[in-house]
């Protein structure tokens, strides 16, 4: 069964996320499969706005077990070439869960740690040490105690600030 689906408004064509852990590319005139990339893993989200198309995770690990048969998903977000099918870089962390994504960016959140991803390659951009976080658009929300600070996700996204010193 389907566990995601995404529409590509450039080429017409529809991405599909399958439970069996494989991302599809079927032409959205006729379903025809272009590619298939088989991944491992459950993915329940598809972000194709951009290059490369991004497989991930957004369910909390604690909702995991509603939403699929034996309870696991993969701790994993990955990049696949959307005119290939090819996957391009990975990145896994205990408890992964994307939060959001933009042209150049993917922020996840692991069991200890908050990260934003290049969407280019996958290399860890910022770690952020925060309380938590929203991402709104191209702009991050840092919360640390009562402070929120914005930070664009521009090229190279600032740090944000440590938790202060107790």
């Amino acid at each position: 069964y389907l566990t995601a689906a995404a529409f590509d408004g450039e080429s017409g064509d529809f991405f599909l996320a399958d439970h069996a852990g494989s991302v599809y590319r079927t032409d959205g005139d006729t379903g025809t499969v272009r590619w298939r990339c088989p991944i491992g893993g459950h993915m329940d989200s598809l972000y194709a706005d951009a290059d490369p198309l991004v497989a991930a995770n957004s369910l909390h690990p604690m909702m995991r077990g509603m939403f699929t048969d034996d309870g696991t998903i993969e701790d994993t977000v990955y990049a696949i070439d959307r005119r290939e099918g090819r996957a391009e870089w990975s990145f896994s962390a205990d408890g992964l869960v994307v939060r959001g994504v933009t042209a150049r960016f993917v922020v996840a959140s692991g069991d200890e740690s908050h990260y934003v991803l290049r969407r280019d390659d996958g290399r860890v951009a910022r770690g952020i040490d925060c309380d938590g976080y929203e991402l709104d658009g191209e702009t991050l929300f840092a919360v640390t105690g009562a402070t929120v600070t914005a930070y664009p996700l521009t090229d190279s996204p600032p740090e944000p600030p440590g938790k202060p010193e107790d």
